[in-house]
């Protein structure tokens, strides 16, 4: 009977169902021997609408689960039916459930590209961060699958970009591995509207491996990718050395730390003897003359203490150049870095070219033989 059940489901015959009088209430839950479907998981997998709607008003159970651990809602989510979705959740289905894999509805969405059932999901207040047994959440499945729709919904609901799996492999670690050009594009847009250093981690942090993405895009081949992390780096490095250059010779700083810590040490000598010869002067005059002479000192006092406070701002900015100077200096070793790649890229297209022609010569000397003979 349930396999009768099942073929009827999957062809959207309602009739079967209708006028079965045999139909028990165990049959409508029952699961079969191979996948652990339900007739419901049949109907939203076959795109049975009538079957559903007519399952789901007999209150069948929404949130049993496949050998994948899949309910109809995933099975509805991986298909991209939303209407099903939306049938199913407004019926009970648990939308927060994972499979066995530890994926969330909106893992399954995002791997197959469903963007719509993501905007459903998220709007449930669904985490979005959940992290699956690779460690990937919901953005990673979108890099890696190249779902450009999802990843910009999962942008716009605020989702980390930064975010590391298993294997310290980021987001723009998965676009270079599959290629997703479109996806990438988008990260380093996104990256530069937080900030430079938020782009630059993200294209020079490594994984587990050492990798960095750019190593990832060269391994796999991704020449788009290289270029287009390289275009990226050089655009910050070119940022970056302009707001150096337009700092430097704005002002000489001193940076003999050892004269300013004196020069410090001499404007305190300075303010503790105004101190002293102004509690002398007041010793010696009389009472009602106390406040005169206090308000006589405080200016010489709060000169050495702006001088003070000056010196220390001094130093301040003299270290921030040199950190800045550091910065400069990493960032043009990177330029130089962008440079040899560039150059192993060039040189693995001549020695394509080269193997090419090397070919094509061999084919042709074969033709010319066999010509020969004949």
């Amino acid at each position: 009977m349930f396999k009768v059940l099942v073929s009827a489901v999957i062809k959207d015959d309602i009739a079967v169902l209708k006028n079965n009088t045999d139909i028990k209430p165990v049959l409508l839950d029952m699961q079969d021997g191979k996948n652990r479907f339900t007739l419901l998981h049949w109907a939203v997998l076959h795109n049975s609408i009538n079957c559903l709607e007519w399952l789901l008003q007999n209150k069948v159970n929404v949130n049993l689960k496949s050998d994948k651990g899949w309910t109809p809602i995933h099975i509805a989510a991986i298909k991209g039916r939303a209407e099903f979705f939306k049938k199913l959740l407004n019926n009970g289905a648990d939308i927060s459930m994972k499979d066995s894999r530890n994926k969330t509805v909106g893992h399954l969405a995002c791997s197959h590209g469903h963007s719509s059932i993501l905007e459903i999901y998220l709007k449930q207040g669904q985490d979005a961060e959940h992290q699956d047994h690779l460690g990937w959440t919901a953005a990673h499945t979108s890099v890696y699958h190249g779902a450009l729709d999802c990843l910009n919904i999962l942008i716009k609901h605020g989702c980390d970009i930064e975010a590391v799996d298993n294997d310290g492999n980021n987001l723009i670690h998965l676009c270079c591995i599959e290629g997703q050009i479109d996806c990438l594009k988008v990260l380093c847009n996104c990256a530069k509207a937080i900030s430079i250093l938020t782009l630059l981690t993200l294209l020079q942090n490594p994984n587990d491996k050492g990798q960095t993405p750019k190593m990832v895009a060269v391994q796999n081949l991704n020449d788009s990718c290289v270029e287009l992390i390289m275009d990226n780096i050089k655009s910050v490095s070119e940022q970056f050395e302009n707001k150096v250059d337009s700092n430097v010779g704005k002002e000489n700083v001193q940076l003999n730390f050892s004269n300013d810590e004196s020069l410090i040490e001499e404007k305190k000598c300075e303010t503790e003897d105004e101190v002293q010869n102004c509690e002398k002067l007041t010793e010696e005059s009389g009472a009602s003359d106390i406040q005169v002479e206090k308000e006589a000192a405080s200016p010489y006092i709060n000169l050495s203490k702006k001088m003070l406070l000056a010196t220390l701002e001094e130093k301040d900015r003299a270290i921030q150049k040199l950190r800045d100077y550091l910065e400069f200096e990493r960032i043009r070793r990177e330029k130089l870095e962008v440079q040899m790649d560039e150059n192993r890229i060039y040189i693995r297209n001549l020695l394509k070219l080269t193997t090419r022609n090397q070919e094509t010569n061999r084919t042709l000397n074969g033709f010319a033989k066999v010509k020969g003979n004949t």
